[in-house]
C-alpha cells in the first residue's frame, strides 16, 4: 500500500483500503479490488465477477453503517494503475457536491479532523466487516 493508504481487509480475494487524508472531502471514502489482474470488468469471469460485486456490496452496506452516509456512490475504474477496482464515495445531504457528481481532485479541506480520526474509521470498518462476513 501507498504510505497514504491502510488495508481495511486483505484476503486472497480482495483488498479494501482507505485512504487518508481522502478524495472528494468525504468522510469514509475507500476503494474495493480483486486480487486478481483485470484490465476490463468484462474479461472477469462470471462467478469472479459475481463473488467480487458481492464484497463490495457488503463494504457498502457497511460503510453506510460506519459513516451514516445518506447513500453510497459507487464508481468503477482500471485507468489508474490498470487494476479494476471500484471506489465507494459516501454521500451526505450537506456534502460539498449536492445534485452532482464528486470531483475527487477536490481533497481540501480534509474529511477527518485529525489522522486519529483516520484511525478510528478503519477500525470501525474492521470491525463492522469481521462481523459481518
Amino acid at each position: 500500500m501507498p504510505d497514504d493508504q491502510i488495508d481495511i481487509i486483505l484476503t486472497d480475494e480482495i483488498c479494501v483500503g482507505g485512504e487518508y487524508p481522502g478524495q472528494g472531502k468525504l468522510f469514509g471514502k475507500l476503494y474495493v479490488m480483486p486480487m486478481e489482474h483485470y484490465f476490463h470488468f468484462e474479461d472477469m469471469p462470471e462467478d469472479a465477477a459475481a463473488d467480487f460485486m458481492r464484497e463490495v456490496r457488503r463494504v457498502g452496506k457497511a460503510l453506510r453503517k460506519v459513516t451514516n452516509a445518506e447513500k453510497i456512490n459507487y464508481e468503477m475504474h482500471a485507468n489508474s494503475g490498470a487494476h479494476l477496482h471500484i471506489h465507494l464515495f459516501p454521500r451526505y445531504l450537506d456534502d460539498d457536491f449536492p445534485s452532482a457528481p464528486i470531483d475527487y481532485r477536490i481533497k481540501e479541506p480534509a474529511p477527518y479532523e485529525s489522522y486519529d480520526e483516520f484511525l478510528w474509521f478503519i477500525e470501525q470498518m474492521r470491525k463492522e466487516l469481521r462481523e459481518h462476513r
